[in-house]
């Protein structure tokens, strides 16, 4: 249990507080895999953030598999695109690509998650028991929404009659352009956190966005 002790010292500096996943995975870690990997950078995370600090990166260390990716998802969301498509510009399709043809050719990619961070030891431990040590480490793992935490809000997003929509799922942003073209009258309201979010521009682009479409539509 020392893998969870160490990840939750590390994930409250990270203000990741949700650590039942993790558990899980520990539990059924497989004890006798001993195998490690070694590289000059290792990038946990191959959303946006990860997989532009690695493309930055991989052409700087000679050799290949100097730089290591951690990812589990096999397709990469274009995530910035979303307000394009909630704004009716872009399909979802545009958004989305495997994760193979998007990370760096060069860097190689582990297909798994990080159970343990250990860096006093400038190593991580993944969930199938594999060590990776590095030499520098980036933590690009992104926001993890925690939807249920607002009463109402899932059951709202999933329905489609519901006037209620996000951009920030890969699952509700193909509901938003819908949504909004169907309003005829009312007051729209846009959300903007007092607390870190994805993209703080977001919600003010689809507002802009929603009033050339209210315009179109002929919105009261």
């Amino acid at each position: 249990m020392s893998h969870i002790r160490n990840l939750r010292s590390t994930m409250s500096c990270l203000n990741i507080y949700n650590l039942k996943p993790f558990e899980k995975h520990i539990l059924i870690k497989n004890k006798y895999r001993d195998v490690h990997h070694s590289c000059k950078l290792l990038v946990v995370g191959g959303g946006t953030g990860g997989c532009s600090m690695a493309a930055k990166f991989v052409n700087k260390f000679k050799g290949r598999n100097q730089v290591i990716i951690i990812e589990p998802n096999e397709i990469h969301y274009y995530q910035p695109m979303f307000t394009l498509i909630g704004g009716g510009i872009r399909s979802f399709e545009d958004s989305k690509k495997p994760m193979k043809d998007t990370l760096p050719k060069n860097a190689k990619w582990f297909q798994d998650n990080v159970m343990s961070f250990e860096p006093t030891q400038n190593q991580v431990t993944m969930s199938n028991g594999d060590i990776v040590q590095y030499e520098i480490m980036i933590v690009a793992m992104g926001l993890q929404l925690y939807w249920e935490k607002i009463p109402g809000l899932v059951e709202s997003l999933k329905n489609n009659m519901s006037r209620v929509c996000s951009i920030y799922g890969s699952d509700t942003v193909t509901n938003v352009f819908p949504k909004i073209t169907k309003i005829k009258d009312g007051t729209a309201i846009f959300t903007f956190p007092n607390s870190p979010v994805k993209c703080p521009g977001a919600p003010q682009k689809n507002c802009i966005y929603c009033r050339r479409i209210f315009s179109k539509t002929k919105c009261t």
